[in-house]
C-alpha cells in the first residue's frame, strides 16, 4: 500500500468496510439485501462518528434517494485526509439508480417480452447492481484506510444462512430459462 493510499488511523470508524469479494458475492446471492445492511451500517456509524442527526434505517430503506448523500460523505472524508481518489460519486449513483428503476421495472411484470427475458434481465442487472456496490464499497474501504477490506472479509455462517435463499433460487431460474430455451416455451 502506498503513502497515499494509507488513511491516517482512528479508533472508530466512519463507515462499514467489508471486503469486495464478500460484498459481491453476498449482495448477489442476497439480491442486492446485504449491501442494503452495508449501506444501513454505514449511516449507524457515520451517525456514531460525525453526530449528525441522520435515520440510518431510513436511509437504508429507501437507498436510491440517499446513496450519494452518502458516497458525497466518502468523497469529502476522502479529500479531508488529503488522499485523491479516482471516482465520480455522482455518476456510480446515477447508474445504481437506474438499474433500481429498470430492476423494479422487470420485477413487477410490467416487462413482458418473454419470462426468459426477463430472467436473463433480472440476472444482468443484478450483476450491473453488484458492480456497482464494488465501485462504492472500495471508495468506502479507501475512506477507512482499509482498501481491501481485510478487517470484514470472512463469509460468516449468518452470511451463508443469508444466501441460501439465493444459492435456491439463481440455479432455479438458470434452469427454468434452460427448459423453457430446450422445449421452445417463451
Amino acid at each position: 500500500m502506498s503513502e497515499q493510499e494509507k488513511a491516517p488511523a482512528t479508533q472508530q470508524s466512519q463507515f462499514f468496510v467489508v471486503s469486495l469479494k464478500k460484498v459481491a458475492i453476498v449482495s448477489f446471492f442476497t439480491f442486492g439485501w446485504y449491501w442494503l445492511f452495508c449501506f444501513h451500517r454505514s449511516w449507524v456509524l457515520h451517525r456514531r462518528y460525525t453526530g449528525e442527526r441522520v435515520l440510518p434505517l431510513i436511509r437504508a430503506l429507501f437507498a436510491a434517494f440517499f446513496v450519494y448523500s452518502l458516497l458525497r460523505r466518502v468523497d469529502k472524508k476522502i479529500c479531508s485526509s488529503g488522499r485523491r481518489y479516482q471516482w465520480s460519486p455522482l455518476a456510480i449513483t446515477l447508474v445504481f439508480i437506474v438499474s433500481c428503476v429498470v430492476t423494479f421495472y422487470v420485477e413487477h411484470g410490467l416487462y413482458g417480452p418473454s419470462v426468459n427475458a426477463a430472467i436473463i434481465g433480472l440476472f444482468l442487472l443484478d450483476v450491473l447492481n453488484v458492480w456497482c456496490v464494488v465501485i462504492m464499497q472500495r471508495a468506502i474501504n479507501y475512506s477507512e484506510g482499509d482498501v481491501s477490506g481485510e478487517a470484514n472479509s470472512a463469509i460468516t455462517v449468518f452470511n451463508w444462512l443469508w444466501m441460501a435463499l439465493g444459492l435456491l433460487i439463481w440455479p432455479s431460474l438458470i434452469l427454468a430459462v434452460l427448459a423453457g430455451l430446450l422445449m421452445g416455451i417463451d
